[in-house]
Formats: structure tokens, sequence, C-alpha cells
């Protein structure tokens, strides 16, 4: 459901840990069918402004290769400081950090909070339905 293999462990133990250590070797190599990008919806407005700077990224713009437009556009309405530093090299990049003003301006007015707050929002939402779908405690009741 996370898109990524679970892995137990104890780490006052050390139980779980070579396994653990195994599998994010296999996963960061592409060999685990299990691993797949997972998508957090954040609603209509953040993910149309998401999208919005995703097209203003991309615009004539060589993205680093661990780094997506969509991964960038959520950090810069984040206040990511290292999103505004990744931007630097871009020749549009006073064009993308006034559109990000706008966006978050967009946003806070509609939720009346601040962008990060709502896309904290959405995924502790996803995390609370991923938990409830899988959770199961000790005595067998499930996560709900």
């Amino acid at each position: 459901m996370l898109g990524i293999p679970i892995i137990p462990t104890v780490a006052v133990k050390g139980t779980g840990i070579p396994e653990l250590l195994s599998k994010i070797i296999e996963v960061f190599e592409g060999k685990n069918p299990v691993s797949r990008p997972v998508r957090v919806r954040y609603g209509k407005t953040v993910e149309d402004a998401i999208q919005s700077l995703e097209r203003e990224i991309m615009r004539g713009n060589i993205l680093p290769v661990a780094i997506s437009a969509r991964y960038l556009a959520i950090k810069l309405l984040e206040n990511d400081k290292t999103a505004a530093d990744i931007l630097r090299g871009f020749e549009n990049s006073s064009a993308i950090i006034d559109l990000a003003g706008h966006e978050k301006s967009r946003i806070g007015k509609e939720f009346g909070e601040e962008p990060e707050t709502a896309i904290a929002d959405a995924r502790y939402g996803f995390i609370a339905g991923a938990l409830g779908e899988t959770l199961t405690y000790r005595d067998g009741k499930r996560g709900r």
C-alpha cells in the first residue's frame, strides 16, 4: 500500500537491521518488485498549484536526476529553503518564485492556513487511511 517493502525492526535489540539494510540496497538498485512511487493527493486547489508550478519548472530547465518537478513544486509551496536553492541555476527562477508566491497566497486564502499546513494535513490523512487499512494490534483488532 505504501509502495515500499516494510521490514520489522527493534532498534534497541538490533533485530531486523541487516534485513533492513539489504532491502534498502535492493530498492535503491531497482531490484525490488514491490517498490513504486506513491502519490499523495492534496485536493484540487493544492494539486492545481502543484501542476502550475511543475509546468513553469519544466519550461526550459533540466532538473537534477534525483529531483522531480512535482517534488520541487511541493517543496516550494512548503517554503523549503533547499528547493529555492535548486532554482538558482534556472533561467526562469524569478518567474518560478513569483508563481510559487502567488500559489501560496491563493492556497492560504482558501484554507485559512499556510500551504505547508494544508500539505501536512493531507499527508497525515493519507497516513491515517493507510494505518486504518493495514495496522493490526496484538489483540487482532484493526487500526480503525
